[in-house]
């Protein structure tokens, strides 16, 4: 069995550098010589100025969003859980409507682009600290009903804002929350990229600790670990990985919950194969649904995130039905 999941991950890494290498040979000489013109001296051009920051948005966005929903799922020991289940996602929807609506409101003079990056980053991480008290207080069953009720509170909340003080903005506000990467550059890529490396570093950091917190309290006792304030760490660095990640890309739905499944099964469980499987997965999903959310329908975009519904909404029956 082990030997047979080694098989895979090495066969998985050597497929990805065949497609990098493949990806990297077939760009055109003009495009490199462009892109030579672009890194000199700004010179625009679609692929380096669009294509390019967006592909590599959608990597490290999709990596970070499939990252957390493996943390939660382990965590919280439920195979139903992902970032939405914190509030990060409803926080930051929450925070990016006031980052749109509210500096022409009340006059301020800040950027929405600044706005709109800060304001979501601070809604999803406030969102998420009534589940975290619960989290110590009760069990993972109460917080996961926590997280749902926060939900739809402050989608509530959102959905109130937008058609009170929209003030034509109401387009752009839906079209955020539905999710996608139009309009993202290479100043979303020098933001997330920060989050992104922390998040590596992080998901090394844990992944022993990672193993332990699959067990019940008592056994952790006796090796002398505080079960609490493992998932406590665990659930506040979930949430500052989704967090930058939903506030760059929108509240992007199902990654965080297909896609640890899928490694899982692919791997038949193994720890360390399926984490590296779900960081892979993550990004080639994030960045494939964002390919076809742009080709489906052009010179008309979807927004990516219902693509990855689309995708996810069977699977996410299928496992309902398979854990009920």
């Amino acid at each position: 069995m082990k030997s047979h999941t080694k098989k895979s991950g090495i066969l998985a890494l050597s497929l990805l550098a065949l497609i990098i290498t493949l990806m990297i040979v077939m760009i055109p000489k003009a495009y490199w010589q462009a892109g030579h013109a672009f890194w000199s001296h700004g010179t625009y051009h679609p692929f380096w100025s669009i294509t390019v920051p967006r592909v590599l948005l959608a990597l490290m966005a999709g990596l970070m969003l499939a990252v957390s929903g493996y943390l939660l799922q382990t965590t919280l020991k439920n195979p139903l859980a992902d970032s939405g289940i914190l509030g990060v996602n409803a926080g930051a929807s929450f925070g990016a409507v006031c980052a749109l609506l509210l500096p022409s409101w009340f006059g301020w003079s800040i950027s929405t682009e600044s706005a709109l990056v800060s304001f979501s980053m601070l809604g999803g991480l406030l969102a998420t600290l009534p589940i975290l008290v619960i989290s110590q207080l009760a069990g993972a069953s109460l917080t996961l009903l926590t997280g749902v009720a926060m939900t739809a509170i402050i989608g509530a909340l959102s959905s109130a804002l937008i058609f009170t003080i929209g003030q034509g903005k109401t387009d752009l506000a839906l079209q955020w929350m539905a999710g996608g990467l139009y309009g993202r550059g290479w100043e979303q890529i020098g933001y997330l990229l920060p989050w992104f490396i922390a998040t590596l570093v992080f998901v090394a950091l844990v992944f022993v600790p990672l193993k332990w917190v699959r067990y019940d309290d008592s056994v952790l006792r006796g090796i002398g670990i505080k079960g609490p304030k493992l998932r406590m760490l665990l659930l506040v660095g979930t949430a500052l990985i989704t967090a930058p990640a939903v506030s760059a890309v929108g509240p992007i739905g199902f990654v965080g919950l297909v896609i640890p499944h899928m490694a899982r099964m692919l791997t038949n469980n193994e720890p360390l194969h399926s984490l590296l499987t779900t960081m892979l997965l993550g990004s080639v999903f994030l960045a494939s649904s964002d390919w076809l959310a742009r080709t489906l329908l052009f010179p008309t975009e979807i927004p990516a995130g219902v693509i990855t519904a689309l995708c996810g909404v069977p699977f996410f029956l299928f496992l309902l039905r398979r854990n009920s």
